[in-house]
């Protein structure tokens, strides 16, 4: 038998192999994954670029492919707690002002992950002279206290709507409600030039969050219900695995997350390393929350008399999927 018949025997079985192992699936299997991911739909709100950053990174890398599921961005949720409590979003990132005070009044929340120490802010913009109130509200509103703060911010608007307290660009109206006293604060994710030049001239200063609540605890991360994380436990873990393993890739590649950031915020370059690195103080060495850790945010939710003050924070906290 010589070479070219040889050489056609091994060509012919060698189609045939292929074939067969082809129609017993070895080579459908990434295709059959991706019918088979789970959808989990989660939301921040819009001006949470390093969150979003770190979510599409995760989606682009397929690190949440890699654990069964894919992922629905919901933005602009103007509550992120009731649409959890809802259905409408299954995990949301973000503080644990809303949610620890949903959960004190006997609703079904849950901290699983956690992200960051503290909300990145970069600038919070006040009257000169304001410091001392200032403080006295860092805990509650740069908590990310949303829904709550009214608490501790002076306002005679009427709703809280008419005016953003936590926006991420800073304009007229902001500006004119904190030179009236209708406002003691507004904080800002960027102190780009748009923010100096609203202050320049004006009996306003933009103090450092470090000045306000550096040694405060108001970490930030991934929320959800006790109902869904026992109905989708398997995809909940692969979430929050293959965010946390974004998150790591994220803080490595400064460059390639700045460039996420822009593109999300269509902030400058600089505006968006200041975003990034911002962040990148607040990262927390642990994932999982403690009681302890969440003394300052209960100082906030107290004062607003939530109706089960005493309830067993075991219940809020699950580290079943952190180390």
């Amino acid at each position: 038998m010589n070479k070219k018949t040889l050489l056609g025997i091994f060509l012919i079985v060698g189609t045939v192999a292929l074939f067969a192992a082809y129609n017993q699936g070895f080579f459908k299997k990434k295709e059959v994954e991706k019918k088979n991911l789970e959808l989990i739909k989660v939301g921040f709100q819009a001006d949470e670029y390093m969150f979003e950053a770190l979510v599409d990174t995760a989606t682009d890398k397929g690190y949440f492919a890699e654990n069964g599921i894919k992922v629905e961005k919901v933005q602009n949720t103007n509550n992120l707690i009731a649409a959890l409590s809802s259905g409408d979003l299954d995990v949301s990132l973000g503080a644990n002002t809303v949610a620890l005070l949903n959960f004190l009044n006997n609703q079904d929340t849950v901290f699983i992950d956690k992200l960051i120490n503290r909300p990145p802010f970069t600038g919070v913009i006040t009257r000169k002279g304001n410091r001392s109130e200032l403080s006295k509200a860092a805990v509650a509103k740069l908590a990310g206290a949303g829904q709550i703060y009214t608490e501790v911010v002076k306002s005679n608007l009427g709703t809280v709507e008419e005016i953003d307290y936590s926006v991420a660009a800073i304009g007229a109206p902001q500006i004119a409600a904190i030179e009236s006293g209708v406002a003691d604060f507004t904080v800002t994710n960027v102190l780009n030039d748009d923010t100096k030049k609203a202050v320049k001239g004006k009996d306003l200063e933009i103090v450092s969050p470090d000045d306000t609540w550096k040694n405060k605890e108001l970490p930030m991360g991934v929320i959800s219900t006790k109902k869904l994380v026992e109905s989708k436990k398997s995809s909940v873990g692969g979430f929050v695995k293959a965010l946390n393993k974004a998150q790591e890739y994220a803080l490595g590649h400064k460059k390639e997350s700045v460039d996420r950031i822009k593109i999300i915020s269509k902030y400058s370059e600089s505006s968006s390393s200041e975003i990034f690195v911002a962040y990148a103080k607040t990262v927390s060495s642990s994932h999982k929350l403690d009681e302890n850790s969440l003394k300052d945010v209960m100082e906030a939710v107290r004062t607003l008399k939530p109706k089960n003050a005493s309830r067993n924070l075991s219940e809020y906290i699950d580290t079943q999927f952190v180390k």
